[in-house]
């Protein structure tokens, strides 16, 4: 990472079932499109465009516009390492939750944020099985005294962070991970896994500004078409699974606060960014390459 470059942690990460599987890519295709139609109807008081239909791929759809048929593909912005990251983790929690959890019942009604190498690191693979009864001791010892807990965050709100955290805020950062305890005052299950456990964990990964940059651009290089006139690249939407990860929504408002500049193209002339969340979309600036 360059000098100066922001960096972005993202915290309480957690995938979330929002749809069922889709059975195909053209079936999540269709979908990304018909949610940015609605929104951009629910917004403006009509469709962007009528007559939608299959494309020969490229397109994925061909659609018309003033009379004249347009070009429509399809894509979603997705950091592959951070979600990486999140399978792996996922992965990882649920070998936990496999193990008697009689001595974790202390962190119930809480959330449980991990991170790996100071979060630097993506958590370690499938087939490395070492962390897991290190994380679980862990877990297990650590002090969650919730009064206490609730007098520091509120301390920490009126006059910020101090030099050093107390034991008592519940922090651990070992050399290989590292994990924080915030009691949570209305829990609810939010997934089966957090079901099991009786608390919700997530995982803080950091990603920088550039990866965001770079991989719009990658997108759109990937589908510069003559065929294609418009590229519609949603945000936080759901995976063939029907997964979304929440903290992606935020790609959106990133890209606004810190402008791309202009992505290069050869023949795509429209590039329209759809936040599936909020509904909101706004287009990119394209240059001609």
């Amino acid at each position: 990472m360059s000098e100066g470059e922001r960096l972005v942690l993202t915290f309480f990460d957690t995938p979330i079932q929002i749809a069922s599987p889709f059975p195909s890519k053209e079936a999540l295709e269709r979908a990304q499109l018909e949610k940015y139609r609605l929104d951009y109807l629910l917004r403006l008081g009509e469709v962007p465009f009528e007559d939608v239909r299959r494309g020969a791929e490229p397109p994925d759809f061909l659609v018309m516009r003033d009379g004249t048929p347009h070009g429509v593909d399809c894509a979603a912005l997705a950091l592959e390492k951070k979600r990486l990251a999140e399978a792996l983790f996922t992965k990882l929690i649920q070998k936990v939750a496999a193990k008697d959890n009689t001595f974790l019942r202390h962190l119930a009604r809480t959330h449980v944020t991990v991170w790996f190498s100071h979060g630097t690191e993506l958590p370690p693979r499938v087939t490395d099985h070492s962390i897991v009864p290190e994380l679980i001791e862990a877990l297990e010892h650590v002090n969650v005294d919730r009064d206490r807990i609730g007098r520091i965050t509120a301390d920490i709100a009126r006059h910020g962070f101090p030099q050093t955290f107390p034991e008592e805020i519940a922090i651990v950062d070992k050399e290989s991970f590292g994990f924080q305890v915030a009691p949570l005052d209305s829990w609810q299950a939010r997934d089966a896994l957090s079901a099991q456990l009786g608390f919700d964990v997530s995982l803080s990964f950091p990603f920088a500004i550039q990866d965001v940059r770079a991989e719009m651009q990658r997108l759109v290089s990937s589908h510069d078409n003559d065929r294609i006139n418009q590229l519609l690249v949603s945000i936080g939407g759901p995976n063939r699974d029907g997964v979304c990860f929440p903290a992606e929504h935020d790609l959106s408002s990133l890209l606004k606060e810190d402008p791309l500049g202009p992505v290069s193209a050869q023949h795509i002339s429209q590039v329209t960014a759809h936040t599936w969340s909020s509904g909101e979309f706004f287009d990119v600036p394209v240059g001609k390459s």
